[in-house]
C-alpha cells in the first residue's frame, strides 16, 4: 500500500475472497478489478461496494462476454425489430459460472431489469447440461420476455439469436484453430476499460455491479437451493454464499490478523 498503482484480481478461483484480499486495496483507494462474478454472496459484494464509495474507490468487476464486440451493433440493429417475443444463447461452457460468459452478455445487450432467473444443471463443475433463464421486465412499449442461455461443448465460441416482431436477428463467433492466439484481439476492449478504471474512469456505476451480482447469485440460488426453479431477483438473502468451486484454494489463515 502506498507503492500500488493499481489492482487486478484476474483468477477466477479468488473470487469468494474477493472481499478479503481485495479489502486493504479499496480501503486506500487504489483502483481495481475484479474478476467476474464479483462476490458469493450479496453480504460480501455489500462490504466492497460499500467500502469502494466511502473511499472513491475506482471498481471495475466484468466478464469477458460483456465486452463482445458484437453486442453494440446488435443493440443498434434492435431497434428495427419491434416487440421482443424471446431470446437465446449458446456459448462454450462444461462449468458454472466460470465460463458461463453468456450470462454477462445478455444483460449488457437487454439490462438488468430481471424479474426472475432459473438456473438448470447436473452439476456446477463438468456438468454435462446447463440451462439459465432471465424474465425480464420489459420497459416501455415491451412487454416481458424470456431469454434462454444453453451452455455446452460444441464448435460455437457463443451464437445469439433474438425473435423480435418484425425480424430476428442473429450473431455468432465459432472456434478457430488459433482461438488461444485470438484471446488478446477478443480481450481488448476490456483490457481497455481496465486501463479507463486505472486512471479513475468508471465502467459501471456501482449499483448496475451489485445488480448483476444478485442476478448471478439468484441463479446460482435457484439451482442449489430450489433444484432449478425460477427464483425471483431479490428474494436471495444477503448472508446466503454460494459454495467455492475450489474450496481449499485460499488458506483462510492468512487473513488473521496479528
Amino acid at each position: 500500500i502506498g507503492k500500488v498503482d493499481a489492482l487486478l484480481q484476474a483468477g477466477f478461483n479468488e473470487v469468494p475472497w474477493h472481499h478479503k484480499l481485495a479489502m486493504p486495496y479499496l480501503e486506500a483507494g487504489i483502483p481495481a478489478y475484479l474478476s467476474r462474478p464479483f462476490a458469493y454472496s450479496l453480504k460480501a459484494a455489500d462490504e466492497m461496494l460499500e467500502t469502494c464509495a466511502k473511499h472513491n474507490t475506482p471498481l471495475m468487476t466484468s466478464d469477458m462476454g460483456e465486452h463482445f464486440y458484437e453486442i453494440e451493433p446488435l443493440r443498434e440493429r434492435m431497434k428495427n425489430i419491434g416487440s421482443i417475443n424471446g431470446a437465446y444463447g449458446t456459448v462454450w461452457a462444461r462449468d458454472y459460472p466460470m465460463h458461463f460468459h453468456m450470462q454477462f452478455t445478455m444483460l449488457r445487450i437487454f439490462g438488468y431489469d430481471v424479474e426472475q432467473v432459473a438456473v438448470l444443471t447436473d452439476s456446477i463443475m463438468r456438468n454435462t447440461y446447463l440451462q439459465e433463464t432471465y424474465i425480464f421486465k420489459g420497459w416501455e412499449e415491451q412487454s416481458a420476455f424470456p431469454c434462454a442461455i444453453h451452455g455446452a461443448p460444441g464448435r460455437d465460441f457463443y451464437s445469439i439469436a433474438i425473435m423480435g416482431a418484425d425480424e430476428n436477428l442473429r450473431t455468432e463467433r465459432m472456434f478457430t484453430p488459433n482461438w488461444r492466439e485470438e484471446l488478446l484481439f477478443n480481450q481488448s476492449n476490456q483490457i481497455i476499460e481496465m486501463q479507463r478504471t486505472f486512471e479513475g474512469g468508471e465502467f459501471q456505476p456501482l449499483d448496475i455491479i451489485r445488480k448483476k451480482t444478485e442476478i448471478f447469485l439468484t441463479g446460482f440460488y435457484s439451482h442449489l437451493e430450489r433444484g432449478g426453479a425460477p427464483v425471483k431477483v431479490g428474494t436471495v438473502p444477503v448472508d446466503w454464499a454460494a459454495p467455492p468451486s475450489q474450496p481449499d484454494w485460499i488458506d483462510e489463515s492468512i487473513f488473521r490478523r496479528s
